[in-house]
């Protein structure tokens, strides 16, 4: 299913890999974490860039990640939380300041 969404929204090109994680937060970390280790990356050289707190960011930095927030108005009032984090953009084009 993911690789059709991959494929239906013309992403493809973009990607040398996806990957799912299981229906558990916690999960997303230690898959990131696998897939460093796999293609001997350090976390130091590694940024997740997600629009969900919860499942991205949190779950990144949880494990020792750096983390940037797509920032979006349906997350950002779901969770008040959202607001104090200074690494979150409103546009992929805000990526460039991170990096």
């Amino acid at each position: 299913m993911l690789n059709e969404k991959v494929k239906l929204f013309n992403l493809k090109d973009l990607f040398d890999e996806v990957h799912a994680t299981q229906t558990l937060h916690e999960a997303k970390g230690d898959l990131i974490l696998k897939i460093l280790k796999k293609r001997n990356i350090p976390k130091s050289k590694a940024l997740m860039v997600g629009d969900n707190y919860f499942w991205d960011y949190k779950s990144a930095r949880d494990k020792g990640i750096d983390a940037i927030l797509v920032e979006t108005e349906h997350h950002t009032r779901k969770n008040p939380v959202v607001r104090g984090i200074k690494m979150k953009i409103k546009m992929l084009s805000g990526l460039l300041q991170f990096i």
